[in-house]
């Protein structure tokens, strides 16, 4: 009857966990011991952030009935949310189930590494440093979820970013392949700019490409904080409700100053559209993670031969102060609840499971994301070693604080500022944004 069951769960998980959850209850103020079936089956809810049938969603449902045909004590209720209408919707739909109480909120819940400041806050994310213990020390630091010296989760994946090139066009650039294997292992905002010159001096019509056209704001944030550290800039007290004094700093100013240089250069702008440098003709340099990797691989293998180190490769983020080199970090992690069932035994299982080595490995051949485990393992002389070493080596997070997303609002709004050209240097226009941020923030805080 089981084994009926388990498949039931799975082509119907959405119905079977809207009623489970009703039927067990939840909640901080409606705690339960356990969930259980009436066969005394474990059963662990879990919201995964892709829709059913796209190619991450399908590997989560492969490591879902591998979980449960080795487990057969434990149901896994999996529901897959699309995220077509953007990630901060997914973000609200989560938000109302855990205000709605009453068993609304699932056992495990996929989120994005900054928003863990304000769900732990809020009180959705459990504090799972002692469930998690040791285990988490199978991962690097830069990876793992954390909100006021406490563990609240463990990463799926990482999000490593790194600045794309053609070959064929920064050859044409006189960018020999000795001083392209010289910056891959770091360079300065100096010999960024000489190559962004020496791009532009032979016609090519955007040196590099900062993604400054996204639509999605968190994505602009993700590419572009790491400046803001280039120089030893900090965004932000340590208790993550400051921003006067730290954002509005010179340090940072200094760091986001590449992209105002580019701007006013014409290395770069604003305009450029979404696939151009995949499109292998008026893009040198394209800021972007390892997504972009399988795109170079597969769809548009043919604008780049020779591949991997002879068609593109990557380089590094350039810094201002080489011991303050910063690099992209920080992806979506798995989280256990606080949602009133006060056994949490079968969801701390279930969560390593996903985050284990052959999970991971799974999943990042799927998206074209690095492991952040520490054991994680890549061929030399391959995209996703680079990316890997890169992070180990210079990964720093965004700004950890319970007002993340107003943090990134703002930063959008500078970048908007920056990139207009018009609206006075960087170090006023972070002023201006750090003063509107920290009434959000004081506000937020009362």
């Amino acid at each position: 009857m089981k084994k009926v069951l388990r498949t039931i769960v799975i082509a119907v998980s959405a119905l079977v966990l809207a009623i489970g959850m009703c039927a067990c209850g939840g909640g901080s103020g409606n705690e339960i011991e356990s969930r259980v079936d009436q066969y005394g089956n474990k059963i662990v809810t879990v919201l995964f952030h892709k829709a059913s049938g796209t190619p991450e969603a399908t590997a989560y449902a492969k490591l879902v009935q591998e979980y449960m045909d080795t487990h057969e004590d434990v149901i896994i209720e999996a529901e897959y949310v699309t995220q077509t209408t953007g990630v901060n919707q997914y973000e609200t739909t989560l938000t109302t189930k855990f205000e709605a109480g009453g068993g609304e909120l699932y056992d495990i819940i996929t989120y994005d590494s900054p928003i863990c400041s304000g769900y732990a806050k809020s009180g959705m994310l459990y504090d799972s440093t002692s469930l998690l213990g040791d285990y988490v020390d199978e991962f690097l630091p830069s990876s793992i979820p954390m909100y006021d010296g406490k563990v609240y989760g463990l990463p799926i994946q990482e999000a490593s970013a790194g600045f794309f090139c053609n070959l064929k066009l920064l050859k044409q650039a006189g960018i020999s392949a000795k001083k392209i294997e010289q910056y891959k292992n770091g360079w300065t905002y100096d010999e960024f700019y000489d190559v962004c010159a020496k791009l532009k001096s032979k016609g090519i019509k955007y040196p590099v490409d900062f993604q400054l056209n996204s639509k999605d704001e968190e994505r602009r944030t993700f590419f572009l904080y790491p400046f803001g550290y280039s120089d030893g800039g900090e965004y932000c007290s340590d208790d993550g409700k400051k921003v006067e004094g730290f954002m509005d700093g010179e340090k940072v100013a200094s760091g986001l100053e590449i992209i105002d240089e580019c701007i006013k250069q014409g290395y770069t702008s604003k305009d450029i559209k979404s696939n151009e440098f995949q499109n292998g003709k008026i893009v040198g340099m394209y800021l972007s993670s390892g997504w972009t990797i399988p795109e170079l691989k597969g769809e548009y293998k043919a604008n780049f031969s020779g591949g991997y180190g002879e068609g593109w490769d990557i380089l590094p983020y350039p810094y201002k102060t080489k011991s303050e080199a910063a690099s992209a970090t920080g992806s979506w992690c798995f989280g256990i609840t606080n949602n009133g069932v006060k056994d949490k035994s079968a969801a701390v299982d279930f969560l390593k499971f996903l985050t284990s080595k052959t999970s991971a490995q799974v999943i990042s051949e799927t998206t074209g994301m690095i492991s952040a485990r520490k054991d994680a393992t890549y061929s030399d002389g391959t995209p996703e070693k680079f990316l890997y070493e890169q992070f180990s080596a210079t990964g720093k997070k965004r700004p950890i604080m319970p007002g993340y997303n107003f943090f990134s609002k703002q930063f959008n709004l500078a970048l908007n500022d920056i990139t207009s050209g018009d609206k006075g240097s960087v170090i006023s226009i972070l002023q201006s944004k750090t003063e509107a941020l920290q009434r959000e923030l004081d506000l937020d805080n009362r």
